[in-house]
Formats: C-alpha cells, sequence, structure tokens
C-alpha cells in the first residue's frame, strides 16, 4: 500500500470508529457535531479532500479510487467483479473495531488484511474479503468449464455418463469460510483444470459422485468439497493417462499387500507355536502332577502352570491388538493408494476380502487358545486342590488299632 493511500485509510479507520453508522454511499454519521469536526480537520491537516457540501454531522471522503462498504453483508451481496479491480475496497469490522481492506498488487492479486501500521500488514492478513473475489472466481471458473450450459439463476448443472447427473445451485458467499484462504482452493481447482482439460470428464464424474446424493447441491457445499476432488480426479488423471505410471503403482501396492501377508504369517507362525507347545505342556504337566505325593510340590507346579498361562494368554492378547493395528494400517495405505479411485477400488476388492479375512481368522484362534489355556488352568487346579482335600481328610478317617 503506498503512503498516500495509508493516509486515506488512517483517516477513514478513524472515522468508522468514532460514527455511529456508515451510510450505503460511503458516508459517515455521527451522532456528535464536534467528533466530525475533529475527523474533518485531521483530514484537511493531510490534504485529504472531503465533501465539505455534506451536513455537519457528516463525513465523505472524495477518492475515486476507495470503494467504502458499510459492512461485511453489503460486500458479499454488491462486490462488483466486473469493475475496475485496481480500486481498493473496505468494510468496518465491528467484532475488530478496525476497517478491513481488500488491495490488489501490481499483478492484479488480492490481498485483505485488517488496518494496521504500514510495517505490520503482512502480520494482520485475513481471508474474508479476499475469499469473496475467490469464491466469484472459482464459480467462473466451475460456470465457464463444466456447465452444460448457461442457466438464469446461475445455477450449474453437471451431466455425466457414468454418474449421472447434478444441479448445484448457486449461493452466496458464506461468512463461516472467513478463517479459511480460498486462494489455495482456486489456483488448486486452476491447475486442475488446466491439467484435465482434454478428459473434463473426470472432474465432472468425481463432482457428481461426491456430492449428488439427491442430484441436487449447493455451490458451497462444491467449492467445500473442491479441493478432496481435485485430489482424486488427479489420482484418476494419473492412473487414466500415465500407462507406465500406473504399472509400477501396481507393482508398489502389490508389495505393499505382500508386507501385510507377510506379518499376518508372522503372527501365524507364532500362534502355531502356541498350539503346539499347548499339549506338551500341560501333559507334563500333568504326568508331573500324578507322580508327586507331596502336596507342596503340587502347589509349586500349579502356580508355575498359573504363570505360564498368564503369559501365553497375555501374547495371545497381544496378538489380537496386534491384528486390529494392522488393519488400520492397511486401510490408511489403501485409502493411500487408491485415494477412492474407481479402477483401483475393483483391483483391491479381493486382496481386501482376503486381508481381513486373515487377519479375523487369527482373533477368532487366539481368542479360542486363550478360552482352552484358562479352562485347562481350572481344570488343573480343580483337580490339584481336590487331590489336597483328599489327602488331608484321609487320616481322621482311619481308626488307630491303640483305640479298640
Amino acid at each position: 500500500m503506498i503512503s498516500d493511500t495509508f493516509k486515506y485509510f488512517e483517516i477513514l479507520n478513524a472515522a468508522a470508529m468514532q460514527s455511529e453508522y456508515i451510510a450505503s454511499d460511503g458516508s459517515f454519521v455521527f451522532k456528535d457535531k464536534i467528533v466530525a469536526d475533529v475527523i474533518k480537520n485531521d483530514a484537511k491537516k493531510n490534504n485529504i479532500k472531503f465533501d465539505e457540501a455534506s451536513s455537519e454531522t457528516e463525513f465523505k471522503i472524495e477518492n475515486n479510487g476507495i470503494i467504502i462498504y458499510p459492512n461485511f453483508e453489503r460486500v458479499i451481496s454488491s462486490f462488483n467483479m466486473n469493475a475496475n479491480l485496481s480500486k481498493s475496497y473496505c468494510y468496518y469490522s465491528k467484532e475488530e473495531c478496525r476497517l478491513v481492506i481488500l488491495d490488489f498488487d501490481k499483478n492484479g492479486a488480492p490481498k485483505s488484511f485488517y488496518f494496521s501500521n504500514e510495517e505490520d500488514i503482512e502480520s494482520n492478513r485475513e481471508y474474508s474479503f479476499s475469499n469473496v473475489f475467490y469464491w466469484h472466481k472459482i464459480y467462473e471458473l466451475l460456470y465457464e468449464n463444466i456447465c452444460e450450459g448457461p442457466n438464469s439463476d446461475k445455477s450449474i448443472f453437471i451431466y455425466t455418463f457414468d454418474k449421472g447427473k447434478c444441479k448445484f445451485s448457486y449461493s452466496a458467499y458464506n461468512p463461516v469460510l472467513n478463517d479459511r484462504d480460498l486462494k489455495d482452493t482456486y489456483n488448486h481447482f486452476k491447475d486442475i483444470l488446466e491439467l484435465t482439460n482434454l478428459y473434463p470428464m473426470l472432474l465432472r464424474n468425481r463432482c457428481v459422485e461426491r456430492l449428488s446424493k439427491t442430484n441436487e447441491s449447493t455451490l458451497e457445499n462444491l467449492i467445500l468439497e473442491l479441493d478432496e476432488i481435485c485430489n482424486k480426479v488427479e489420482t484418476d488423471f494419473a492412473i487414466f493417462v500415465e500407462k507406465i505410471d500406473f504399472d509400477s503403482y501396481i507393482q508398489r501396492y502389490n508389495e505393499k499387500i505382500e508386507g501385510f501377508i507377510s506379518q499376518a504369517r508372522c503372527i501365524i507362525e507364532k500362534m502355531l507355536s502356541n498350539i503346539f507347545t499347548l499339549p506338551l505342556t500341560y501333559a507334563g504337566a500333568i504326568f508331573a502332577f500324578d507322580k508327586l505325593s507331596d502336596d507342596t510340590f503340587s502347589s509349586f507346579l500349579f502356580i508355575a502352570m498359573g504363570i505360564y498361562t498368564v503369559f501365553s494368554c497375555g501374547f495371545l492378547i497381544y496378538e489380537i491388538i496386534d491384528t486390529f493395528a494392522l488393519n488400520e494400517n492397511f486401510e490408511k495405505e489403501l485409502r493411500t493408494y487408491t485415494n477412492n479411485s474407481p479402477i483401483l477400488l475393483k483391483k483391491i476388492e479381493s486382496d481386501k476380502k482376503s486381508i481381513k479375512c486373515r487377519l479375523l481368522w487369527i482373533r477368532i484362534i487366539c481368542f479360542v487358545l486363550i478360552v482352552i489355556f484358562l479352562s485347562l488352568l481350572i481344570y488343573f487346579g480343580f483337580k490339584i486342590f481336590t487331590n489336597i482335600n483328599i489327602n488331608t481328610t484321609e487320616p481322621s478317617l482311619s481308626i488307630d488299632p491303640r483305640d479298640e
């Protein structure tokens, strides 16, 4: 912003803060004549021309290079994209108690910011004003490139052979988006249009598929989803056009699938080792128990088996948790790989079912093993303590011959 323009905005900001309201023609209306006189005197000191014919409680600058809106609602409804956009624009934000300014650089790119010292402009950037500009620019690109034809109500009508049709009704800019920079969305969309200009059906398919559950949506929904749509179109285009890249894509995917199968195979091998050691361990324990006559050693044997069972069950529970983590990583890789591309979704369906089936069976077998471990431990404990009770009650039932 040049120094002279900054002086204008400095006076305008002071006037906006002190005024009762801003009229539709950009005049500042004050309750007190004294306040209006102070603003006018400051304007004279800085050689800023204003309408001296206005009433005593009004102040209006005479500068055709600055357009003043009374509020942001008026910006949304009245901002003229067909006008000379080399001008500067502003409105007063009651929330921030200062002007919001829209300016254009030498390349015609807009930037909006809160009024502040000249050196602090970059740290006071905001997006509401520039978003209104880019909202209109995005709409123009959509209307010119993917709309089937002109519509009197400004709606965007898209028809595709594969996905059907959808109507996106025109909607004005929503202030909910003020914290989001639509410049990035605009540039992203513009790049995708240039990339896929020979294959417009890719973008149209994604727009209809993403939003047309009822064959009707709004411009706001379309713009909100536009970045995600562009990401998917970019993937579709790469697969559609680049056959060599597609082959390498498939190769990388197959490597990923093989990695997940290997992880599942490792879990199965660990689990099989438990299955093979289970009968041997408990058979040895039962054999030892049958040979022991000392109850103390029986109790020691039960404690040892209890520790073994706890560790085995803990390992199996860990393997169950590991399958869920493996499944989550698998889903993440699928999302990264396919980006919901219809071409790739068809290819991976069988692999997806295979991996998930393996993981499900691993969980079932682990759960069954846990039940078996605990059941054997309970049976083994019951047998030991039953035997101990028999041994402790037998002396009391015998008759000493000397008592006869």
